[in-house]
């Protein structure tokens, strides 16, 4: 399966308009029709949060290298007359500098935070070993049971030690497992898995780097076991035929009109 790069703008906007699809979209497919073809034909836009911003950040930083992240990114703040005090990042004040800059912008205290993180990932444990060899933010298109579908990968492993990585920020490893489920990572790292390995006699693996926002910046490497993607790679399955269906159909509609049970064993 080719690999390749491509500008993050040009990536997302053939998965936000509906022409190709992506795991997010997918995700967000399977959790709301409704809402997917909304965004898909520009009825409703999706708001960028700090935090979004900051993981976004860590991402350009580690995976990419310092220069790119500085001319990705402007670092500094903007100063409250009356405070004395920086504006918070998600005041409008920040936003309209931010686009007088033509960056989004980075705290220098975010930053600092961002760079330990970025030295814990790459000199100590597994983490180390995975960003070794490999490269970044690698893009894949192909078909998937009759659907063109696109990933872009944190970071591939190839070689000896091949492998898919993705890179998580988190506020408290000591959480992660619980964020992980709750927000189904593990369903786009299955669309990731089988999109890559498309040509392949085997799946690749697939890892997940986590690391902290809190002072401490800790850094913990997951394996997704063999039985665990099984049953991920079954719900994007269904997920895939189900968005083949409706796209077919041109109904994107209530996925909940059916009769629910809940059955809780205690």
């Amino acid at each position: 399966m080719k690999m390749f790069k491509e500008d993050e703008k040009v990536y997302h906007a053939k998965s936000k308009s509906g022409e190709i699809i992506s795991a997010g979209m997918l995700k967000k497919f399977k959790n709301n029709p409704v809402i997917y073809r909304m965004e898909t034909i520009g009825l409703i836009e999706e708001q960028e949060s700090s935090a979004y911003k900051f993981g976004s950040a860590c991402h350009k930083y580690v995976l990419e290298g310092k220069d790119a992240f500085e001319s990705a990114y402007y670092v500094g703040e903007l100063i409250n007359d009356k405070t004395g005090k920086p504006f918070g990042s998600d005041t409008q004040k920040v936003k309209e500098w931010e686009t007088k800059i033509g960056k989004p912008v980075i705290s220098t205290r975010e930053f600092q935070a961002i760079e330990e993180m970025d030295f814990e990932i790459k000199h100590f444990g597994e983490s180390k070993e995975l960003f070794e060899t490999g490269d970044s933010e690698m893009v894949v298109r192909g078909n998937l049971f009759g659907v063109e579908c696109q990933i872009k990968i944190d970071w591939i492993c190839l070689g000896w030690r091949a492998a898919i990585v993705d890179l998580k920020t988190c506020q408290d490893i000591n959480q992660f497992t619980y964020d992980f489920a709750k927000y189904d990572y593990g369903f786009n790292l299955a669309f990731y898995q089988m999109l890559a390995s498309k040509e392949r006699s085997e799946f690749f693996p697939v890892y997940v780097v986590a690391t902290e926002k809190l002072e401490s910046h800790r850094c913990a490497t997951y394996k997704l076991t063999e039985d665990f993607m099984e049953g991920k790679r079954k719900e994007v399955t269904e997920a895939i035929n189900f968005y083949k269906r409706c796209k077919e159909n041109g109904e994107f509609t209530n996925n909940f009109r059916e009769l629910q049970f809940i059955d809780i064993k205690k």
